[in-house]
């Protein structure tokens, strides 16, 4: 079944019939199979996703197989945040933040990050312990990355207004 799925995902199938595919493939009971359709959605166009398998997506996060977590919350991070809304939203993300999977911690302090400086900011505290206090590396590494993101974000000046009006352009 997950040579059926690589086959497959090799032919250039139109946006829908690929989800029509791939989607009842996250069901199977091998967990190769489900993490090998799950890691060809991401060809699809984002928007397609966004339509037809948000809902699916987001019940991988909770998959008992991580790098089924981890490839859900990779295509999750390229996903407009409000299609997440029905199906937990950032809370989708929070909760993987305590992961048992440390390579799972960083797919969501990554997926938060490329959510934008409001998300990291609205789980700043996880993110922080996670910086200070995780056992592995490349989950400090991740959380101390996305928070220097959010204080390069504040630290920025709001956009300058020009004072320059359309009538003292004329002799250019």
């Amino acid at each position: 079944r997950r040579a059926a799925v690589v086959a497959l995902a090799r032919l250039n199938l139109q946006p829908k019939k690929a989800i029509d595919y791939f989607l009842p493939r996250l069901g199977d009971a091998k967990e190769e199979v489900r993490t090998s359709a799950l890691q060809r959605l991401p060809r699809v166009d984002v928007a397609v996703l966004q339509e037809y398998a948000a809902s699916s997506i987001a019940r991988a996060t909770t998959d008992a197989f991580s790098p089924m977590r981890v490839a859900a919350l990779s295509i999750i991070a390229c996903m407009e945040p409000g299609t997440l809304a029905p199906h937990g939203g950032t809370m989708l993300l929070a909760d993987r933040l305590e992961d048992v999977a440390a390579h799972v911690r960083v797919a969501a302090v990554e997926a938060l990050a490329a959510w934008g400086s409001e998300h990291i900011e609205k789980h700043r505290r996880s993110i922080e312990r996670l910086a200070e206090l995780d056992s592995e590396n490349e989950v400090r590494y991740a959380a101390d990355r996305s928070l220097r993101s959010l204080q390069a974000s504040e630290a920025l000046p709001p956009p300058a207004r020009s004072t320059v009006q359309p009538e003292n352009l004329a002799h250019i």
